[in-house]
């Protein structure tokens, strides 16, 4: 699969477009599924093992954008979800210390695109990558003035209306095979009520 931006993602298994064209089109709609969530899992893996220098900023420059995105509501909702669960059991600046880490990721992410291009890299390069960068930080943004509201609202309850409100995207284990997360969105999850 080629973007326009020229990211280039290769189908993880082979596939054979034989028979009728609804058949195998189908067919090949299904495998590039299977293909983003096969390297979305690769991903998260590679992203959970990273120790506590590693810089997120760069880590995207070699990553598919759509699933650097993905990856990056999924991080966001894990970590607000964590500072209400630490704020239950008796931290009660877990939800500042949230607002600090989101602030300084989005700054980094600014700071990449301030910098311009890394040594060697062509134009055309640095246009994609830049644009990945761009709608990341569009997304942080958000993200960040959600948990300040959080904050200066002093939400205590993770089934508040003010967070349950929000798109919150996870990782949900695959019960026929432990090994295949499959990431999903939660819209306004109304069993909070």
């Amino acid at each position: 699969m080629l973007s326009l931006d020229g990211e280039l993602v290769e189908l993880h298994k082979p596939y054979m477009c034989i028979g009728e064209v609804e058949d195998w089109l189908k067919g090949l709609e299904l495998h590039i599924s299977a293909t983003l969530k096969f390297i979305l899992n690769k991903y998260k893996d590679n992203l959970s093992s990273q120790d506590a220098d590693f810089e997120r900023q760069h880590w995207i420059d070699d990553k598919i954008a759509q699933l650097c995105l993905l990856l990056d509501m999924i991080s966001w909702t894990e970590e607000v979800t964590k500072a209400f669960e630490e704020r239950d059991e008796g931290t009660d600046d877990a939800m500042r210390t949230c607002s600090k880490s989101i602030k300084l990721k989005l700054e980094k992410m600014i700071d990449k695109v301030i910098a311009g291009p890394k040594d060697g890299m062509d134009e055309k390069g640095w246009k994609a990558l830049k644009t990945k960068t761009i709608a990341i930080i569009t997304i942080q943004v958000h993200q960040r003035d959600v948990v300040i509201e959080l904050v200066q609202k002093d939400i205590k309850d993770v089934g508040s209306f003010n967070w349950v409100q929000q798109l919150r995207f996870e990782f949900a284990e695959n019960e026929e095979n432990e090994e295949l997360k499959t990431a999903h969105a939660k819209v306004c999850d109304w069993s909070q009520e």
